[in-house]
């Protein structure tokens, strides 16, 4: 009868066991917030002061392709010269003036000191670029065999220069240009290598 009895009735628990202290956190789980907020912040940084050189660039780039423009107008159409003598001299002298603009104001924080290897990248380079900017003036004028004034400016001005001014930039920042000394004086943010190896 007494087991007949306790049936369905809840079974009597004991006291409350008193939990123990709670246990202290290891290095690693206490420097996981901060070093995942530096890492965020560092890449963010990182991704501004991209967006600043290229603005920078832009800016210069801008006055480049104006003088570059008007030159090579002017030698092919005022002078009569050809389309590939008239293009090389008209991006000759805007390479100049996109070196200086550049070196001093769009990639400043990560200019050398101009020595011999410095000037002998960045001819080489823009020898480059201007080549890709040719091989478009000569599919154009000799290929396509469109001769005026509005395929001259398309080929030589707007594809070849546009396409020369995305590989001038990814080359100048990462051969010309890629020394990291701050400009102002102020440390370089610099991230800890226990850091970068976690990432």
């Amino acid at each position: 009868m007494s087991e007949r009895r306790t049936e369905g009735l809840p079974e009597r628990q004991g006291p409350a066991q008193p939990q123990g202290p709670a246990q202290p956190q290891g290095p690693a789980q206490r420097q996981g917030r901060p070093r995942q907020g530096l890492l965020q912040r560092s890449g963010l940084l990182q991704r501004s002061g991209l967006l600043h050189e290229v603005a920078k660039f832009g800016a210069v780039g801008i006055v480049g392709y104006a003088l570059d423009t008007l030159l090579a107008n002017f030698f092919h159409f005022g002078l009569g010269w050809g389309p590939i003598v008239s293009k090389t001299l008209s991006t000759a002298i805007a390479a100049v003036v996109t070196y200086v603009g550049n070196r001093h104001w769009s990639f400043k924080h990560r200019a050398g000191d101009g020595g011999t290897r410095e000037y002998v990248t960045f001819g080489v380079l823009t020898v480059i670029g201007l080549l890709i900017t040719l091989a478009f003036v000569g599919i154009g004028h000799y290929v396509i065999r469109l001769q005026g004034a509005l395929a001259f400016n398309l080929f030589a001005n707007v594809l070849g220069t546009g396409a020369a001014t995305v590989f001038r930039f990814w080359a100048y920042r990462r051969y010309v240009f890629n020394a990291t000394a701050p400009a102002s004086g102020r440390p370089a943010l610099q991230v800890p290598v226990a850091f970068r190896e976690a990432a």
